[in-house]
């Protein structure tokens, strides 16, 4: 009988044990499957966060080029409003080269100037002709000559008109009032 009461008991103990672990592992696989899931979740939040990441980095990126941008055309129509150099149309101002055939002139003689040129007086010059670095237009048979940026919002289709302000001829555009570019006469 002895033999069968620790039977009894190493059943009884293999039961206990076996209850034991099955009791512990279902709780040990929901905490496995728990911590799969919180895993799974994290790395959904990790790739939904780098998309935002690169979003954010991007759209900075856009608002520095924008700024930058912004920065250059207050620049640029700062340059154009500032006052310019009156050009003296003695002599041949900088431009190598005489541009006319040799001739240079001073001055546009006053009953022609009245006849052609002025506020009354526009026309298209289209795009200027480059020669030795300067960019040149005729007009009324005089050859102009500038050597500044050609300002911005200022189409070559534009009309415009040349007149002479100051002792300097000035080529001005009816659309954009304030701003002129200085002209040689050749």
């Amino acid at each position: 009988m002895k033999i069968s009461i620790f039977n009894r008991m190493m059943v009884a103990a293999v039961l206990s044990a076996a209850w034991l672990v099955g009791m512990s592992m279902p709780a040990n696989a929901q905490e496995q499957k728990q911590q799969e899931h919180q895993q799974k979740q994290d790395k959904k939040q990790q790739k939904n966060q780098q998309p935002q990441a690169r979003q954010q980095q991007r759209a900075q990126q856009q608002q520095r080029g924008q700024n930058k941008q912004q920065q250059q055309r207050a620049q640029q129509v700062q340059r154009q409003r500032q006052p310019r150099a009156v050009a003296n149309n003695n002599g041949n101002n900088g431009f190598h080269g005489n541009g006319n055939n040799g001739n240079h002139y001073g001055r546009i003689p006053d009953d022609r100037y009245r006849a052609s040129f002025g506020h009354d007086h526009s026309f298209r010059m289209v795009r200027p002709t480059m020669v030795e670095g300067y960019n040149r237009f005729q007009y009324d048979g005089y050859w102009f000559g500038f050597n500044q940026p050609w300002p911005s919002g200022w189409n070559y289709n534009d009309n415009v008109y040349v007149e002479y302000v100051g002792g300097g001829y000035y080529l001005y555009n009816p659309r954009h009032s304030g701003i002129r570019i200085t002209l040689s006469l050749f």
